[in-house]
């Protein structure tokens, strides 16, 4: 069952869809052991995410989404795949991989000619079969792309693929990152490494300044030899923030570069 923050997330979510995005819906994730009744009042829907819930049926309300285009329904517990599907004029794609689907029925596939239906694999096959298919593969890459909000290694039957689509799904994420930045993956590499080097030198300069605080006079010290010891400590908080500055510096260099390539073009088709 879904939590009080799940239910306020529901509830958020489908509350965004009808004021800003009508033809978008994602409830991934959030724990629903059935469609909330308040989905099939969005007509206007297009595109429904509903995976990795505990989602054991697919109501005939679903029909009066006459708009919809995908379905997204991948690990839950569902192990029919209802009539009412084949009402749905608009559909052209239904993912319903890692449910409990024995077979689609051939009415519906009479009724959906264009939509394309996908079931494996399913639970039910889990781990008998240790030969995976590379179209599977790219079908389950391609779900990913559409609603990276999982992580695709631990996906149930592609265990043998697990370090592979690890390293895949994070050169995709830093592929992402780097267009929300404006930048090639390179650059977003090289601020990365930069913004760990500036929080390394930061952590440097407080543990530095904590150390230079506690610093005590013994008996045995003269006052020059601990002025010597302080104006050190000083010298390494200096070097440690210089260095922070140069990381953050290099950032700013790479994102502003950044900038003027994307505005470049703009400015040419002007003149």
């Amino acid at each position: 069952m879904p939590t009080e923050s799940q239910l306020q997330m529901i509830a958020a979510n489908i509350a965004e869809c009808v004021e800003f995005h009508p033809e978008g819906l994602s409830l991934s994730g959030l724990d629903l052991t059935e469609i909330p009744s308040e989905v099939f009042d969005l007509t206007d829907l297009e595109c429904l995410f509903l995976r990795r819930n505990q989602i054991t049926v697919i109501p005939d309300e679903i029909s009066k989404l006459t708009k919809l285009k995908k379905l997204f329904l991948e690990h839950n517990q569902i192990d029919t795949i209802p009539e009412a599907i084949a009402l749905l004029p608009n559909l052209i794609e239904i993912e319903l991989g890692h449910n409990l689907i024995r077979s689609i029925p051939p009415s519906i596939e009479a009724a959906l000619p264009n939509c394309e239906i996908y079931t494996f694999p399913s639970l039910i096959k889990a781990g008998e079969n240790n030969i995976v298919d590379i179209g599977e593969v790219e079908k389950l890459k391609q779900s990913w792309l559409s609603d990276p909000c999982w992580d695709i290694e631990d996906t149930e039957g592609f265990e043998l693929l697990r370090s592979e689509l690890l390293s895949w799904r994070k050169e995709q994420e830093t592929e992402m990152e780097a267009q929300k930045l404006g930048v090639s993956v390179e650059e977003y590499k090289e601020i990365r490494r930069s913004y760990r080097t500036a929080r390394s030198q930061l952590t440097k300069v407080a543990t530095v300044f904590c150390q230079s605080i506690d610093l005590e006079i013994d008996s045995s010290d003269s006052v020059r030899t601990t002025r010597e010891i302080a104006s050190n400590f000083i010298q390494e908080i200096v070097d440690d923030m210089m260095g922070a500055i140069s990381a953050i510096v290099r950032v700013n260099e790479i994102q502003s570069s950044a900038k003027q390539r994307l505005a470049k073009p703009e400015c040419e088709s002007s003149t």
